[in-house]
């Protein structure tokens, strides 16, 4: 059994990977903006903890104790039309997470053996028929933009022990 830290639970793919992770009898441990949600729809075992995204909180005690962290956390891409404000908070909700998860995990004496990081096939950008592997260069536009920094918010050169897996969905 393995103690994981997920961001992002309450989300499309959170929803599965913690009732999958439940079942194969991990210890869930969900950071929320919105408790009463989470405690609603995730698995009765799921423990929930108050996130609000963008500092870190006493949940940096349980991470101590996180073999995994998967931060999925973001907003929505598909909730609404992308006026200019709402690209700001696909972008900030993004960084802003990737940013404190790192923050928090090197202030930890126990680092987590792994970090799984949400990403998007988006870092590609428009490209047409041409073929695109891992190692393509990021596109260009919006969403290209908002990967290459979602990604780079989790890269720290001062953490050696955390492995990063970049999970472009």
């Amino acid at each position: 059994m393995k103690n994981i830290l997920i961001t992002g639970a309450t989300g499309f793919i959170g929803r599965a990977l913690t009732s999958h992770l439940i079942k194969d009898g991990h210890r869930v441990i969900a950071l929320s903006r919105n408790l009463e949600k989470a405690k609603a729809i995730l698995p009765p075992d799921t423990v929930v903890m108050q996130w609000d995204g963008k500092t870190v909180g006493i949940w940096k005690d349980v991470l101590e104790e996180c073999e995994v962290v998967i931060n999925l956390a973001g907003e929505n891409i598909g909730a609404r039309l992308w006026s200019e404000e709402f690209k700001k908070r696909i972008l900030s909700s993004r960084v802003d997470a990737g940013q404190v998860i790192s923050e928090a995990i090197l202030a930890t004496n126990n680092k987590p053996q792994v970090l799984l990081q949400a990403s998007a096939t988006g870092y590609y950008g428009s490209r047409g028929e041409e073929t695109l592997t891992e190692p393509s260069p990021a596109g260009e536009g919006f969403m290209a933009e908002v990967v290459k920094q979602w990604e780079d918010s989790v890269k720290t050169e001062k953490n050696t022990s955390t492995r990063v897996v970049y999970l472009r969905t």
